[in-house]
């Protein structure tokens, strides 16, 4: 499954004015068969100015089973969020 938010093009990057680029910040939510779409989504993501956030129902051993089925099919990074975080783009 191909991602549609993929961009190829850096030419479209805007600034926000303060001297940071702008970038997406797309949330995917999962529970129990979110798993195997996650999998699916991420091997076809790519590079390309926007952050991912993976909001899932799931308990703390799944959670980490999850992000490391994202991190064996994905070139992005992936971190486990606990508290407050950074947006970074070309992340997980």
């Amino acid at each position: 499954m191909a991602n549609p938010l993929n961009r190829q093009d850096d030419g479209d990057k805007t600034g926000n004015g303060n001297g940071t680029e702008s970038f997406l910040a797309v949330v995917l939510g999962a529970a129990g068969g979110g798993p195997e779409a996650m999998q699916d989504f991420f091997r076809d993501t790519a590079p390309g100015d926007a952050c991912y956030l993976v909001v899932a129902h799931l308990d703390t051993h799944e959670i980490l089973c999850l992000a490391q089925s994202i991190k064996n099919v994905s070139s992005l990074p992936v971190i486990l969020a606990k508290g407050k975080i950074e947006l970074v783009p070309d992340h997980i």
